[in-house]
């Protein structure tokens, strides 16, 4: 179980961007500050185990010299850990993210203490301890603090932020955790009526399991676990509760959604594997498997007491999907995958690319009439960096991909990290079949080195200074279209170098520039800084000129002011969560302004139903009322009734089924005949195949 809060753009929208999310594992029966078996996903590194957590949610074991690390696990080179002065580790990911983790006082492990931005922007992150484990403080930028975290003893916990940008200087958003008995049992979101999600937990050997959730839209979902789980080689642990039965309530009429599961005896964990004895040496025991090693599940839509449709995946011992078998009736989607490895070989012995897919083969075809099959085949090659190479598609276009070296080439100087990542071209080949005379299109990059803001006292990185579209014909290239970038070069000026400065584009010869221009300026109608944006339009050929204004929020980088070529302005607001609450045209005019209102209900109790009220420029309300599982179930207008203007009259509304699709909507018209006010409505019904196609 995931959440996600929103993320964080920090340093007025130059980065880095910190995504944030709460998550909840059964297998974690620590409480870090948000719950038992909650935490926020960040980078940590444990020396006394070597284990290293990222925040993508993957783990690997460290091995070697502290001079030379290596990550025997990791078949991709996506990121490169290595140990750094004063018990501090760096993480640099291919994304551009660079982590450095340090040591917590009073903590064994070593959490992710900076975030620095491929340009060089950086993030703090501070912590304190709560029952001896490392619980997030407080994030801060250039500017101030971005996220702070507040525990107050045993019964809740608040996450903060923009702690002091809200009105009256108070946090700009708050996220309310309320616990009992150390678990969290509620998370209350920023609105009016404390909206909220909710959980329930039973213990299951051991382990404590979310069984019961409801959400801030409304919906109620119900978990059961089959109590025999998912043993260890040797019984090593408890069996690891699994669940058998998913129901899915979304409430306000709609009928519920209900799956079951079922499960082979060999599972992930590597029970029943010959020869396999568990070891706590933080690698992947089921890579000690014999390679035949597979294990299954089998996903049940169950309706009447009945699967209507059974979804069968089977996994190998490295993990990976190898076969997915969906049956509905007598019409069957068999999803083939195999991957670029060796067979017979253990996993350190296996190419870069072992967990990457060379061909995967769907298959539909009725079980009766086996004869009668229809199949589509995806091929893919990768490079050892896992960098797609080669895509053939079923309509027979392929696609074939080209990356610069590490060390760089003629277009781009040598990676800053290291890293192979650099697109050099793309080209798309039609099918040799294909009707018509379509062309062979290549795409072609080339790179710029950029210096790192503070003036070199961060790494330097590789911008994007070029694109060109080519046709190819045979050995011959023809250009059709070149793009050129050019960045603001003032290392000094944190909040504008490495900005995009100008784009031109050219065409048979004649280009179409766009300059860009950025400052930070007080908007008093937002009542905050924001960044004010103007992108100016140009041609080499002609004396046509235009421009338009943007203004951008710097704490979240929403759109506060648009404003184009005509001098039409639209400016918008928005709630705590982020939703938009007003959108005005002309805000400037008290003659021309027009002014659209939003309003929102969460679902806070059991029975609330989340709706959305629209406001035009008359007056008119619109509601729009959800389910559980947020979608439009029924809509209503004001302004039918001439006689009582503020009533409301149904104009749409909508059925779901047992699978969650649409089988019914309902547009509504209301006339006013021999003076009384008639419903005209039009019903679509829809039906669907086993396939699910409509």
């Amino acid at each position: 179980c995931s959440i996600s809060l929103p993320e964080l753009k920090a340093n007025h929208l130059c980065g880095p961007i910190v995504p944030l999310s709460l998550g909840f594992s059964p297998m974690n029966s620590r409480d870090t500050g948000f719950g038992k078996g909650w935490g926020l996903q960040l980078s940590h590194f444990d020396p006394v185990t070597s284990i290293l957590s990222l925040s993508t949610g993957e783990t690997f074991r460290i091995d070697g010299p502290q001079s030379a690390p290596t990550v025997p696990e990791r078949k991709i080179d996506s990121f490169h850990f290595s140990f750094e002065a004063d018990d501090q580790y760096r993480v640099v990911h291919k994304s551009g993210l660079v982590e450095i983790l340090g040591k917590i006082l009073g903590s064994d492990a070593a959490w992710v203490t900076q975030m620095h931005s491929a340009e060089g922007h950086r993030v703090d992150l501070s912590y304190t301890l709560y029952g001896g484990e490392a619980l997030l403080q407080q994030i801060s930028d250039d500017y101030g603090t971005l996220l702070s975290v507040e525990r107050n003893g045993t019964t809740s916990t608040a996450v903060h932020l923009h702690p002091d940008k809200g009105p009256n200087g108070m946090p700009l958003a708050s996220f309310n955790l309320s616990l009992n008995n150390g678990e969290l049992v509620s998370i209350a979101l920023p609105t009016t009526n404390q909206a909220s999600w909710r959980f329930v937990y039973e213990l299951f050997n051991e382990y404590l399991c979310i069984t019961e959730l409801r959400t801030p839209l409304g919906g109620h979902e119900l978990i059961s676990y089959d109590p025999q789980g998912h043993q260890f080689p040797q019984n090593y642990y408890p069996s690891l509760p699994r669940v058998e039965r998913h129901e899915q309530r979304p409430g306000f009429s709609q009928p519920a959604v209900e799956r079951r599961f079922s499960y082979s005896s060999e599972n992930f964990l590597g029970f029943d594997a010959s020869g396999l004895v568990w070891d706590e040496d933080g690698l992947d025991n089921l890579y000690q498997a014999d390679p035949a090693y597979t294990y299954s599940s089998t996903e049940m839509l169950w309706v009447q007491d009945q699967a209507l449709r059974s979804t069968t995946r089977t996994f190998n011992n490295f993990h990976l999907l190898t076969e997915e078998t969906v049956t509905q009736n007598d019409n069957v989607l068999t999803t083939q995958t195999t991957y670029h490895s060796t067979p017979g070989q253990p996993f350190l012995q296996q190419p870069a690319q072992c967990q990457l897919p060379d061909a995967v083969l769907k298959i539909w075809y009725h079980p009766s009439t086996s004869s009668q099959t229809h199949e589509e085949t995806t091929r893919t090659t990768f490079d050892e960096f896992g960098n797609l190479l080669t895509q053939e598609n079923p309509d027979g276009t392929l696609e074939t991909s080209r990356y610069y070296l590490a060390t760089g080439g003629d277009g781009c100087p040598p990676d800053p990290h290291g890293f192979v990542r650099n697109l050099q071209d793309k080209t798309i080949t039609p099918a040799p079949d294909a009707l018509g005379e379509a062309p062979v299109l290549c795409s072609a990059y080339r790179y710029a080195l950029q210096t790192g803001v503070g003036a070199g006292s961060t790494p330097d990185w590789l911008a994007i200074s070029g694109e060109t579209l080519l046709q190819v014909q045979g050995a011959s290239e023809t250009e059709l279209q070149r793009t050129t970038f050019t960045y603001i070069d003032e290392p000094a000026n944190r909040y504008l170098h490495g900005r995009k400065l100008q784009e031109t584009q050219t065409l048979n010869g004649q280009s179409s520039i766009t300059d860009y221009a950025y400052q930070r300026t007080k908007s008093a109608r937002a009542e905050e800084s924001v960044q004010h944006t103007v992108i100016s339009l140009s041609t080499d050929f002609d004396d046509v000129h235009k421009s338009y204004t943007l203004e951008h929020s710097l704490l979240n980088g929403q759109p506060l002011l648009n404003r184009d070529d005509n001098d039409v302005e639209i400016a918008y607001r928005y709630d705590a969560l982020g939703r938009v609450t007003e959108e005005t045209v002309a805000p400037g005019s008290e003659e021309f302004k027009a002014v659209r209102k939003y309003d929102y209900v969460l679902s806070a109790s059991d029975g609330q139903q989340a709706e959305q009220t629209v406001t035009n420029v008359k007056g008119i309300k619109t509601r729009t009322l959800m389910d559980g599982n947020n979608r439009v179930i029924e809509e209503l207008r004001q302004g039918a009734d001439e006689s009582q203007p503020e009533a409301y009259k149904k104009i749409y509304s909508a059925s779901y089924d047992v699978r969650g699709l649409l089988v019914a909507d309902t547009v509504s018209d209301w006339l006013l005949i021999d003076a009384t006010l008639r419903e005209l409505p039009l019903t679509s019904t829809y039906q669907y195949d086993d396939w699910g196609e409509q």
